[in-house]
């Protein structure tokens, strides 16, 4: 797959989100509903995961309850895996992904880290997205003629460079609180 010019590589293969998970159930959020009632995770991207984490040993699954709900458990080998992993994702650079840069800051705080990396990793995750503004910057020309077929190109060029706008102003400020 081809990357977009200027964007950041992410080679986490959402590791964040597995220790994130792993956090979670050993914090006795353990179903797919608790999940997403707590943590604003979709149940879609938790559930390949944690059936990802079963196969590898590091979540148990229980029995399916009312509402085919199920509980899921942290094994020893996913504490492990959790205690081993998670503070290399403060050290890696940040993900392109907002998501992953989120769940990358809560899982640090719901682990202990201290707040002066915390907040380091969101100004940095900030500055990578300034810095891609900039480069949209270079990428917008002048509103195309009516009708031009370039027309969608430039409305998605603005799109994104409003995204990338709102999350470096949204990251600078969590740096900031959480700093505090």
């Amino acid at each position: 797959m081809k990357r977009k010019p200027g964007a950041v590589p992410d080679r986490r293969s959402k590791l964040d989100l597995e220790l994130f998970l792993l956090a979670l159930l050993e914090r006795e959020v353990t179903s797919l509903y608790s999940m997403q009632q707590t943590a604003s995770i979709s149940q879609g991207a938790a559930l390949p995961c944690l059936r990802r984490l079963v196969d590898q040993g590091m979540a148990s699954q229980g029995d399916t309850k009312a509402r085919r709900r199920t509980d899921y458990c942290i094994t020893a080998a996913g504490k492990k895996h959790l205690r081993s992993n998670w503070r290399r994702l403060l050290k890696q650079d940040p993900p392109s992904d907002i998501d992953s840069v989120l769940r990358i800051l809560a899982l640090s705080t719901m682990m202990g880290a201290a707040r002066r990396p915390i907040a380091e990793f969101a100004r940095k995750a900030a500055a990578q997205r300034s810095i891609l503004v900039k480069v949209k910057d270079r990428d917008i020309h002048p509103v195309p003629p009516s009708g031009a077929p370039e027309t969608l190109r430039w409305m998605k060029i603005w799109a994104e460079k409003g995204r990338l706008t709102a999350e470096s102003e949204i990251l600078t400020a969590i740096a900031l609180r959480i700093r505090r």
